[in-house]
């Protein structure tokens, strides 16, 4: 029989498509270790991008590979997304606790977010494993800092010290807490034997520099720096560092040759351009800087710290419009980048865009915690975004001694410019906003401790001493306030808001005449002085002389150009004298003026509201509330007058939505969250709910009656009355004259069987006013 070559090559082929496919095909061990090899290289050339995906391959091929996940948390950290980096590590700690690479980077993320507890539990659980494990007892340490306790991080460290002498990141770290802790004796031996231990690490020669600057052993850093210059390493950066200190000793000449030096040495090199272009910054001359990073950017096109330098350098030579297009160019490659964020924080906030400005801070410090500068601006976002349209009024208000109210937005700035200090102690614009708002609220000794620490690094800080005098008044100390505004008037006669200052210290002292020439001075020096004007109407107010005080505005107009937006304030501080003299009419026309002057000031549109309220024209009062919400959206009592209004109305689901969307704003905003408790009790909508609000804004304001009225009544109406009475009890003790605090004692008096009581307080409700809501129940109580 005839055989075919098929025949033959058939089992020929498919053999041979065998032993292929048995050698080609590796195995998942194989494959995993192809990406692992990968990842690793990316890693190491910084391509991280690249290197998360290879390390996803590996687990997606190894689930339960550990030192994979712990591996893609490193890489998550480089891509600054802390969460994932987070959710990898604390995987990579599930599927084998006893990683202590990932237990260790976990713990570190736990304490980045603030996280103290989660983060000390799990130093606990390495170091009840591994009591010796040095990392853990720098965690622990950092712990122990976090939690305000320095004495206790010192210990530790001093331990890890005994335990193993020879890791120069703990005498590194010791030697730093020392220094901060101004025990600058102990922390020099640390940093000498960090430096023994590890010469090739810049920092403990850059910390103890600057120890010794503090020391006043100058002499001792030269040795230093020059000691650093010698050790192999980045040359570039050891030149930088050497004309940093040359130029500290003002030897700008010498700095700037070795800068030189170092470009021409690395003339390709856009790093050394870049130290050279941020010399000439720091010495002002932004032309020749703005020069030097353009080279140094045709060199690195991609570059976007040099690109971010260029748009700093613009924003400082007031080229606003250049510096935008660079950091939006920057930010559209990177959004996170910190530079390009802040500045582009720093043009809205000079636009006054101040929402904007305070998302840009919060970028910048989302990516960078201790970025003090940003922190400072958020602080000062919330501040000038939430203060008065009127200058003065809250520091006229404590000079006469009356008690301010802190608003929501000085809450949350004085804990930021707390944050602030604790970064950078030495940060003296954050000193002296928080002492202007410490002041405010009659922290009289917070707010001398600060002025002290300013006063005596700068004994001549005008606005520390106009500060100190501030302080004095409060203390009831006027001539002593006297004496420190003179002072600060010798040092800069021509400072309009001293003169200010010395008329409210003036006034206090029953000098009126010569508070209102010292007014007057102020105004003359500077005529957009408007707390000037503000304070000397006040004090013709005072004296119940409200023709001088109209004459006083009237006469000032005179001062000022047609255009000019300080008008819309006089028009506003004469619609005051209006409203407070009965003048309605008058007032409104003054307030409306404002409005057409200037109408994006938003104390007249609040002011014409109120009057559209008082003459029962509610629709006009909500479209003025409204016009005020398109102005500022984030100011809160906006949403309480206008849920208060629809409340009144009887639309309770618009009042419940003005409240929601206060506390959308601010989740703990204790007015907001009380009215909206009341109203869902009331309702019996939930009372879960109810309760949760009526604590959150008892806890914020524990003396406030209302509150404590709402929560009390809420445990009434759940049947909980042993809870709900002495809450009851305590706000009619502090406010005696609210009727349906009293009504509401009165009922919880007599689900007590406390009927005696009861009657008393319905009765006293009733007399306080006939028609409050629930009279009618009172009055059958009583029989009437």
């Amino acid at each position: 029989m005839k055989t075919s070559l098929t025949n033959y090559i058939s089992p020929f082929f498919f053999g041979l498509c065998f032993l292929f496919f048995l050698f080609s095909c590796s195995s998942p061990q194989d494959e995993a270790a192809k990406h692992y090899e990968n990842a690793k290289n990316y890693f190491a050339a910084q391509e991280y991008e690249k290197a998360k995906i290879e390390f996803q391959n590996v687990i997606q091929l190894e689930p339960e590979n550990d030192k994979a996940q712990c591996d893609l948390g490193e890489t998550y950290v480089h891509l600054q997304d802390p969460v994932k980096a987070a959710a990898a590590f604390h995987q990579a700690v599930l599927l084998n606790p006893d990683n202590l690479q990932a237990k260790l980077r976990l713990g570190q993320i736990l304490l980045l977010a603030k996280e103290t507890k989660e983060a000390r539990k799990t130093a606990g659980e390495i170091l009840e494993k591994h009591p010796e494990n040095i990392e853990a007892m720098h965690l622990l340490a950092t712990i122990q800092i976090q939690e305000r306790n320095m004495d206790l991080a010192l210990k530790t460290l001093e331990k890890a010290i005994d335990i193993d002498g020879s890791n120069p990141k703990t005498h590194l770290f010791l030697a730093h807490l020392l220094f901060v802790s101004n025990r600058l004796e102990e922390a020099e031996p640390h940093y000498l034997k960090a430096i023994e231990l590890d010469e090739t690490q810049r920092k403990p020669y850059m910390e103890l520099a600057a120890l010794y600057r503090k020391k006043g052993e100058i002499e001792k850093i030269e040795p230093l720096i020059s000691r650093w210059v010698k050790v192999p390493g980045d040359q570039m950066q050891k030149s930088a560092d050497l004309a940093r200190y040359l130029e500290s000793e003002g030897k700008i000449e010498e700095a700037k040759k070795k800068l030189m030096e170092a470009t021409l040495n690395n003339s390709e090199n856009p790093v050394a351009l870049s130290n050279l272009g941020n010399f000439y910054a720091r010495q002002k001359e932004n032309t020749k800087a703005l020069e030097i990073f353009n080279r140094a950017l045709a060199l690195d096109p991609e570059n976007l710290d040099i690109m971010s330098q260029t748009a700093l350098l613009s924003f400082l030579e007031k080229d606003y419009e250049k510096a935008e297009s660079i950091v939006d160019g920057i930010l559209a490659k990177n959004k996170d980048h910190v530079q390009a964020n802040f500045i582009k924080g720093r043009l809205y906030f000079n636009r006054k865009e101040f929402s904007e400005a305070f998302k840009c801070f919060e970028a910048v410090i989302k990516n960078s915690p201790r970025h003090a500068m940003a922190r400072y601006f958020r602080a000062r976002c919330l501040l000038d975004k939430g203060k008065s349209d009127l200058p003065g009024q809250d520091l006229f208000r404590v000079a006469a001694g009356h008690k301010t109210s802190e608003s929501w937005e000085r809450k949350l700035a004085t804990d930021e410019l707390n944050e602030v200090l604790e970064i950078d102690p030495n940060h003296t614009a954050a000193r002296l906003v928080l002492i202007d708002i410490l002041l405010e609220n009659k922290e009289t000794l917070e707010a001398k401790r600060h002025i002290i620490y300013i006063l005596k690094r700068e004994p001549k800080n005008i606005q520390a001493l106009v500060f100190a005098g501030k302080l004095k008044i409060l203390e009831q100390d006027l001539a002593g306030a006297e004496k420190i505004y003179q002072f600060v008037l010798e040092l800069q006669p021509d400072f309009a808001a001293g003169y200010v200052s010395l008329g409210l210290a003036l006034n206090e002292m029953k000098k009126t005449e010569q508070a209102l020439k010292t007014f007057d001075r102020a105004l003359e020096i500077n005529p957009d002085q408007m707390d000037a004007l503000y304070y000397k109407v006040s004090v013709h107010m005072q004296k119940k002389e409200e023709d001088k005080a109209i004459a006083a505005c009237d006469n000032h107009r005179k001062n000022l150009p047609q255009d000019s937006p300080s008008l819309a304030i006089i028009d506003l501080i004469q619609g005051r004298i209006y409203m407070t003299t009965g003048k309605i009419d008058m007032a409104e026309d003054r307030f409306q003026q404002a409005v057409k002057r200037k109408p994006d000031l938003s104390a007249p549109w609040e002011q014409l509201a109120v009057i559209r309220e008082l003459k029962k024209d509610t629709d006009g009062a909500i479209q003025y509330y409204e016009k005020l919400l398109e102005l500022n959206k984030e100011y809160l009592p906006t949403y309480l007058n206008l849920s208060r209004i629809y409340k009144a109305l009887g639309d309770l689901k618009k009042a419940k939505a003005y409240l929601e969307q206060a506390l959308a704003i601010k989740d703990d905003y204790a007015p907001a969250a009380n009215n909206l408790a009341f109203i869902l009790a009331e309702t019996n909508s939930s009372m879960y709910e109810a309760l949760r609000l009526a604590k959150i804004a008892r806890d914020k304001e524990p003396n406030n009656p209302d509150f404590l009225d709402t929560l009390g009544w809420i445990y009434y109406l759940q049947g909980s009355y042993d809870l709900a009475l002495p809450l009851l009890e305590e706000s009619v003790k502090i406010n005696p004259q609210s009727p349906i605090a009293n009504y509401h004692l009165g009922w919880a008096y007599y689900d007590k069987h406390q009927f005696e009581k009861a009657r008393a307080h319905m009765k006293k409700a009733l007399e306080l006013n006939p028609d409050f809501k629930g009279a009618e129940k009172a009055r059958d109580v009583l029989g009437e």
